[in-house]
């Protein structure tokens, strides 16, 4: 499984890829190449789960911003 597969390929999220990147090209390197398809993107692999396990670095970071942010005010 590659880049490519997830997003313009991988059967099991045909209706994700569908929501998320409409019409835009086929091509990773034009999916990829403007803010607006590029978040895009992202959302999408984010739906597929195929990344959680950043999930709890994202929480843990969030957690001591927050803590960060309370010691200086």
């Amino acid at each position: 499984m590659n880049v490519r597969h997830v997003l313009l390929s991988g059967p099991q999220w045909v209706r994700e890829r569908e929501e998320e990147l409409g019409d835009m090209a086929r091509d990773v390197k034009e999916v990829l190449g403007t803010k607006h398809s590029a978040t895009a993107a992202i959302r999408l692999i984010l739906r597929t789960g195929l990344l959680e396990q950043f999930k709890a670095t994202a929480q843990a970071r969030r957690e001591e911003h927050s803590r960060g942010a309370e010691e200086q005010g």
